[in-house]
């Protein structure tokens, strides 16, 4: 459950989707979150590309 965000920062999160994280490295190393999932978290690849969420 150990993340870490561009900056080196590690947290920890706990609101993830139904099978998620996967322990598949093919999945990404990555997170995001979608609709699809009512805004739970999912293991996305880190290529994929996505809007993005700026907080601060």
């Amino acid at each position: 459950d150990s993340w870490e965000w561009s900056d080196k920062w590690i947290f920890f999160f706990r609101h993830w989707a139904a099978g998620q994280p996967t322990q598949s490295l093919e999945s990404g190393d990555c997170v995001g979150m979608s609709r699809s999932n009512s805004g739970r978290w999912a293991q996305y690849s880190c290529d994929l590309k996505s809007h993005f969420v700026c907080h601060g």
